[in-house]
């Protein structure tokens, strides 16, 4: 996602050359009016479905109130070639966040941050099939099989200013991350942690065991060995 100037979905290709990596250019999409981007999952077809998390421009004051009323601000857009982007029914929400599509393409699962809200979408006849309520703001969501794990932020804006004030130091505010089924979105396991390397904590995706993780402020990743 791009925000300058103008806001764009930048495709690109992750090519392996020469025991390296690089990156290749392939093309962009412009946001409708208005539209302000957070997140996208693609389809194999080559359509995508991006978060809309508030009309560009919204002042931050206003956000700060609609942090506190719980307010739709925005909603799922459908992209495809021969129509654009779609508004997608029943898709609406509290600042929508990260967005990820199940395997089998049937369902996207959408975090709303101040709904502090993970729902679950079906995607051919739109409409809410389940829901996880964190105690924490999610972020992002990894699909993991039948699984799929969401980082949470589980701070208050005091914690923000006790564990990250300093710019040159880790934020170490709490977070969770939580296992949940993908049929109903009941928690499977959940791990918390505070005072630690990091926080801010956005993504968690399992490998060899582990659980690796994210943060949006910070100079690492870190990861924990998961118990199985």
């Amino acid at each position: 996602i791009n925000h300058m100037t103008r806001e764009t979905n930048e495709m690109y290709e992750l090519l392996s050359e020469d025991d390296s990596w690089r990156l290749k250019w392939m093309g962009c999409l412009n946001a409708p009016h208005l539209g302000y981007f957070n997140d996208v999952a693609l389809s194999r077809d080559g359509s995508l479905f991006a978060t809309h998390m508030y009309d560009r421009g919204t002042p931050y004051w206003r956000l700060a109130l609609l942090s506190l009323s719980k307010s739709r601000t925005g909603f799922v857009y459908q992209w495809r070639k021969n129509t654009g982007f779609l508004k997608m029914r029943n898709s609406e929400g509290s600042f929508p966040n990260g967005i990820s599509i199940s395997d089998d393409e049937s369902s996207l699962f959408v975090n709303y941050v101040f709904d502090r809200r993970t729902a679950k979408l079906d995607i051919n006849n739109p409409a809410v099939k389940a829901e996880h309520f964190s105690r924490g703001t999610p972020d992002n969501a990894f699909v993991d099989g039948e699984f799929l794990w969401v980082a949470t932020q589980d701070n208050s804006a005091a914690d923000f200013l006790v564990f990250c004030s300093d710019p040159g130091s880790q934020c170490s505010a709490p977070y969770t991350i939580y296992k949940l089924r993908q049929d109903d979105l009941s928690v499977v396991e959940k791990f918390s942690f505070e005072k630690t390397q990091m926080g801010l904590v956005t993504v968690g995706v399992p490998l060899n065991n582990k659980l690796w993780l994210g943060t949006f402020r910070g100079d690492r990743i870190a990861s924990f060995e998961l118990g199985h």
